[in-house]
């Protein structure tokens, strides 16, 4: 129905600029990567225009970078709680029940380390400052799609859990 209302155009289609194949693919691969390097965990995409569902409890993180021309990029991070409970789990030692400060902390820093070393990789990243982060609720990364979809919208599958990964411009 909603697919059928899209192609008639009685509603917007968000996904307005679709990436060539080849230029998607490379940052799959990037992203995949890096998944890889920081989690140890092999991925299979799940979709390579993810709408932000939710696809259970997770943590998101978003990370904004200011490019020279002054324009906002932003990066989330939506990564399923199990996957980060376990993964974090392994790193530090500790079995975690839940989500706590230090699971938080220590997925901020695996997931900025991850930027960094993505940025050598995508061009995109690497011409950006660091701005500002944050820890974003479902509703809150529900919202940034109702504005408009990302330029990148990956999802993944880790075996452990699910990993988003998307980048939107303003």
């Amino acid at each position: 129905m909603i697919e059928d209302r899209a192609i008639n155009g009685r509603i917007r289609n968000r996904w307005n600029e679709l990436l060539p194949k080849d230029e998607l693919a490379a940052v799959e691969k990037v992203v995949s990567m890096m998944i890889m390097e920081v989690f140890k965990l092999k991925t299979c995409i799940v979709s390579d225009h993810y709408a932000g569902d939710e696809v259970g409890k997770r943590i998101i993180y978003r990370i904004t970078y200011r490019s020279p021309e002054e324009k906002r990029l932003q990066v989330f991070l939506a990564l399923e709680e199990q996957l980060v409970l376990r993964k974090v789990g392994e790193m530090l030692g500790i079995n975690f029940k839940k989500v706590d400060k230090m699971v938080i902390e220590v997925t901020k820093q695996l997931s900025q380390q991850m930027m960094k070393h993505m940025a050598r990789y995508i061009k995109l990243l690497g011409q950006n400052e660091f701005e500002e982060d944050h820890i974003l609720t479902d509703e809150q990364f529900k919202q940034e799609f109702e504005s408009g979809y990302p330029r990148y919208s990956l999802l993944f599958d880790t075996g452990m859990g699910y990993f988003a990964f998307c980048i939107k411009m303003r």
